[in-house]
């Protein structure tokens, strides 16, 4: 898992130090690891569950912008 929080991590920083835009190969990465910590969060409680929670949801808005 901290190997997908850092790749969301870096991606959700290039997303931002870019003014909202995200090259396809990091936009693919990031829509990779949302799919692979959605089926997670279901079994994850405390501040684990809500980090990962909102690195999904960061990755869900990227997304659809």
């Amino acid at each position: 898992m901290p190997y997908l929080d850092g790749e969301m991590a870096g991606c959700i920083m290039s997303y931002v130090a870019n003014s909202g835009v995200l090259d396809p190969a990091r936009r693919r990465i990031l829509r990779s690891c949302a799919r692979d910590l959605k089926p997670l969060l279901p079994h994850l409680r405390g501040d684990g569950a809500a980090h990962v929670a909102r690195l999904v949801r960061m990755a869900d808005l990227i997304e659809l912008a």
